[in-house]
């Protein structure tokens, strides 16, 4: 008896305690969020600049760097068709920067409650005062060699891409709306929803990160449909970038260097990253684009792509006509020559209801299955080509391996086969050695080529193949690596 009784008396107070829990959670939000509103609300009587610094100085007891400061007016004015922050999303992620954490508990908010009803947008910042927060940027340590890889098992194709958005960021409709769409109306093998993640920082409450991994896992079915999930790390000065298959997120603001983000990703080993939508239409800040696709040895292995479609931009826009920061050389050269291990990949970028119905275009891979696990492997073993036609696919192979290899030196034979579901003919096929195009080939009468290919340490070899109508698609590279 005496121990029934004092397991309803635990029961009992664990209730208590989790009914008093509740209480203050609730009032911590209803605090947070009356504070919030008013700071939305609030009407500037300073530069937006001096907004800025002293936000800084009244949370973090420090100035701005100068890119933090670029960056920050850029996200709350809004830039390159991207909507612009509203001001306590930009507060948040502050506070975020004081925990030295990437989420905020309850408990810190609470014991930062009144800093945060305290906060006076139009007090004066004091110059001379504050030291600027120093910004070193992070050298992730380790070795840019990655071991040959030879793709030889049996695949298949599945089509779809890795780039999208919802309301819970600066696009329309909802996490389950996006999968539903995906899944049934464009009938994708594979999509994930990845809004930006300035967006989706809200203290602890929200939890919009997490409720798009819970519609990815719902919609997930294996051997129909691959829902992945992500989200976009959003810079305006230094380009936009994709992470998948992350538990965690974080942002421009919290992390806000290449070198940051580099280190922070190279620490996660299931997530993999991709360049998005280089070349931006925004000349202006052209120069601070991913730091010019510097190299970040250590976050090697997990940088598997750069977009060479989005949006309206077709392949031949991001192959021909859109230069990159070296002459004469598109942006899979660019970044492949600086030492990068990038595929080809791509994305609709939605922010209307139209995920996977926007337009033709799609990512095909060569995966061994139709689940989480064969797909991210695929995409890890840069076992992608990009396609402006929904259904046409590409195979390229150099000693019977598929692209996406890393191989040694030597002579080989490659093999370049190529299709469309709907018998849509094409008409040119080139390859191409580390930028240049080596060989091509006006098609008749075939859907298959071969030849022999002398290789040396460093090169590396793609294949751009078009159809009749103009569509293009390009494979991934295979790399010629050291032992």
């Amino acid at each position: 008896m005496k121990l029934i009784l004092s397991l309803l008396f635990i029961l009992f107070s664990f209730e208590l305690s989790f009914a008093f829990d509740f209480q203050d959670k609730l009032e911590i939000e209803n605090r947070v969020q009356k504070a919030m509103n008013k700071l939305d609300a609030t009407v500037l009587s300073q530069s937006l600049d001096d907004t800025i610094i002293t936000a800084y100085q009244q949370i973090l007891h420090l100035n701005p760097s100068k890119i933090e400061l670029m960056t920050i007016r850029l996200l709350l004015t809004g830039y390159d068709h991207e909507a612009p922050m509203n001001i306590s999303h930009f507060i948040e992620q502050l506070f975020v920067v004081k925990s030295q954490k990437d989420q905020m508990t309850y408990e810190y908010v609470s014991q930062n409650i009144d800093l945060i009803e305290n906060l006076n947008l139009n007090l004066a910042p004091l110059y001379g005062v504050y030291k600027t927060r120093q910004l070193n940027d992070v050298e992730p340590q380790g070795s840019a060699k990655l071991k040959p890889l030879y793709n030889t098992s049996n695949y298949n194709v599945y089509y779809g891409y890795l780039h999208s958005h919802s309301g819970f960021s600066d696009g329309k409709g909802t996490p389950n709306d996006a999968y539903y769409m995906a899944k049934f109306t464009a009938k994708l093998d594979f999509f994930a929803l990845t809004d930006h993640s300035e967006f989706l920082h809200f203290w602890p409450w929200t939890q919009k990160y997490k409720k798009i991994r819970r519609a990815a896992r719902d919609y997930n079915e294996d051997g129909r449909f691959t829902a992945l999930h992500g989200f976009e790390w959003s810079h305006p000065l230094l380009g936009h970038f994709n992470v998948i298959n992350s538990n965690s997120y974080t942002s421009a603001i919290i992390r806000p260097t290449m070198g940051f983000l580099m280190s922070w990703l190279s620490r996660r080993p299931h997530a993999f990253g991709r360049f998005n939508h280089p070349g931006r239409e925004n000349m202006k800040y052209w120069p601070y684009e991913f730091s010019k696709l510097k190299l970040y040895p250590k976050a090697i292995k997990n940088v598997v792509g750069i977009e060479m479609w989005n949006k309206r931009d077709n392949l031949d826009e991001y192959i021909n006509k859109r230069q990159s920061f070296m002459k004469n050389h598109n942006f899979l050269d660019n970044a492949n020559l600086n030492g990068w291990f990038v595929g080809a990949v791509g994305g609709q970028d939605n922010h209307d209801r139209d995920w996977g119905i926007r337009n033709d275009r799609r990512v095909g891979v060569w995966s061994t299955g139709l689940t989480r696990q064969e797909i991210v492997q695929a995409y890890f073993d840069r076992r992608t080509f990009a396609t402006d036609d929904k259904n046409a696919w590409l195979s390229f192979k150099i000693n019977g391996a598929e692209m996406g290899s890393r191989l040694q030196a030597g002579n080989y034979k490659f093999q370049i086969k190529f299709g469309d579901k709907d018998n849509e003919t094409f008409k040119k096929i080139k390859l191409v050695k580390s930028g240049h195009v080596i060989k091509e080939y006006i098609i008749k009468n075939t859907n298959s080529l071969t030849g022999s290919l002398p290789t040396e340490l460093n090169d590396y070899f793609y294949v751009v193949a078009e159809q009749e109508d103009g569509d293009k698609v390009l494979s991934s590279p295979i790399w010629i690596v050291q032992n």
